[in-house]
């Protein structure tokens, strides 16, 4: 059998010698493994087209059944070096990464999904300043797109409106609780203002071109940025690798929701 589809390297795996492992992110198949021979030679004939993040099309052999397909072909078709030249970028992508690869399920197609990751991307490269700010947006329409995005704007099991100045909220449920529903035992829980419930709604609402020159004030980063890494670790059972440590909050009965 032989597929033909585009693609984004997520991972590679060094294999003996010359050989690679990698794994890809496709626009017709979801996630596949493949096996390319001898591209860490000089001369292959892959060239850069399996590093990480380079957007390719792809040319895969393998019986349907098979869960490691063999690479054919590997042609690029944007290499997005500037954020895999940039090493805090491609660092803070990591936890990206990994949540594609825990979230998705191998061999079904996820074609929205990945038109998200590769706008995504593009707007990166685009705007450095706003680079932060679009990964994070990036994520939570992802999580979203997955099913498993946090929600912030009401009481995860009441469905009480979000009210007054915070709220915490609580990776183990992926949601705030309000006051009456909290309980003893909750888990951490991080406290986090109305103006990042605010930021978590245009990061939903607003597309990636308006999201380019948007810069929201430095705590809403801090706070959106703990809480993804806090939800995001949380659904990837602690393999996610979070760019912050969300820190243990006490959240006190004597702070209301109001």
């Amino acid at each position: 059998m032989l597929i033909r589809t585009e693609g984004i390297v997520l991972r590679s795996t060094p294999y003996g010698e010359a050989d690679l492992i990698v794994s890809f992110i496709t626009r017709d198949e979801g996630l596949v493994q493949g096996f390319a021979k001898s591209p860490r030679k000089v001369r292959s004939r892959f060239g850069a087209a399996l590093e990480p993040l380079t957007c390719v099309r792809l040319g895969l052999m393998g019986k349907e059944s098979s869960s490691l397909l063999r690479v054919t072909q590997a042609d690029i078709i944007e290499s997005f070096h500037r954020l895999r030249d940039d090493l805090p970028t491609l660092v803070s992508l990591g936890p990206l990464v990994d949540l594609v690869r825990t979230l998705l399920h191998e061999r079904e197609p996820h074609p929205r999904k990945y038109e998200l990751l590769v706008a995504g991307f593009r707007a990166m490269e685009q705007n450095i300043p706003s680079r932060p700010v679009i990964l994070m947006c990036l994520i939570i329409k992802f999580l979203w797109m997955c099913g498993y995005g946090p929600r912030v704007s009401a009481c995860g099991r009441c469905g009480a409106a979000f009210s007054g100045d915070f709220a915490y909220f609580f990776p183990e449920y992926g949601s705030v609780l309000c006051q009456s529903c909290r309980i003893t035992g909750a888990g951490r829980a991080l406290r986090i203002g109305q103006e990042t419930v605010r930021f978590f709604g245009e990061a939903r609402s607003r597309t990636f071109t308006e999201l380019l020159g948007y810069l929201p004030a430095e705590e809403v980063l801090r706070e959106a940025r703990k809480l993804i890494d806090g939800h995001g670790a949380h659904m990837c059972g602690g393999r996610c690798r979070p760019g912050l440590e969300i820190p243990a909050v006490a959240a006190s009965p004597s702070e209301p929701w109001n």
